[in-house]
């Protein structure tokens, strides 16, 4: 073949290229004469924390030169636990750059560690360890609130940077109430729905619109403050966004 073309024909010196040009593998970097190494995973996130769920994640920095075949993360209630232990959720599908997935099941005032992994054929890269700590759930016939979607108590509602107003809904439910809940928002550039939640709404579940209205550019933050209805302590969320 070389006798006749003068020149080496591509198809023959890496077989299976032909699958990265018309086949299944277009969407994939094809590497010559690179060998495979694992993955590397950074930045553990934990979000959306709540009395027995989080949100956990991480990020994909390098694919190690091969295909990626599973995402997710390992969670222990161990500080320091060994790679590959503890509990394992994968995400639905694999991912090349920032994934989450969703904990369910987690028990209340409780401190769990997780990292984040990633898989391919050279095996399986980890990030550094992180933690977070689940809400305490009142007992007997306390009151007791649930905040979710997306936040728990003395989290942060992000809004992110905005070019216009922006509107987060956050879940709040509850139970063993006396009487209805106040809702009240410092910071002038956040304002919500009602001031006023019935005790009968608010047990049912009730979403709380929350505004993020800036008229200036910058960073602002604000506080939205539930009280009332027989709670033993104020729930706090703090609130942040920038124009």
């Amino acid at each position: 073949m070389y006798a006749i073309q003068n020149n080496r024909n591509p198809f023959i010196d890496y077989p299976g290229l032909e699958e990265y040009i018309w086949g299944t593998k277009t969407s994939e970097v094809f590497y010559v004469n690179a060998s495979v190494s694992k993955p590397s995973v950074s930045s553990p996130t934990a979000t959306n924390v709540t009395y027995n769920s989080a949100v956990l994640g991480g990020t994909v920095t390098s694919t190690g030169g091969g295909t990626i075949t599973e995402t997710g993360v390992y969670y222990s209630t161990t500080d320091g636990f060994a790679d590959g232990t503890g509990t394992k959720v994968s995400t639905s599908s694999p991912s090349t750059s920032t994934f989450t997935v969703s904990i369910n099941g987690l028990n209340s005032s409780t401190t769990y560690y997780f990292k984040a992994f990633a898989t391919n054929s050279a095996g399986t890269g980890y990030s550094s360890q992180s933690s977070f700590k689940t809400s305490t759930l009142s007992s007997g016939n306390d009151p007791e609130i649930i905040l979710g979607n997306p936040v728990a108590t003395g989290s942060t509602l992000n809004f992110g940077k905005v070019t216009a107003n922006s509107t987060k809904s956050l879940l709040i439910k509850t139970k063993n109430l006396t009487g209805d809940l106040s809702v009240s928002v410092t910071g002038e550039m956040f304002n919500v729905s009602t001031s006023t939640i019935s005790k009968s709404n608010a047990e049912e579940g009730y979403l709380l619109n929350v505004n993020y209205q800036p008229t200036a550019t910058g960073s602002h933050t604000g506080t939205l403050t539930i009280s009332g209805g027989g709670l033993t302590s104020n729930y706090v969320v703090q609130l942040t966004g920038s124009k």
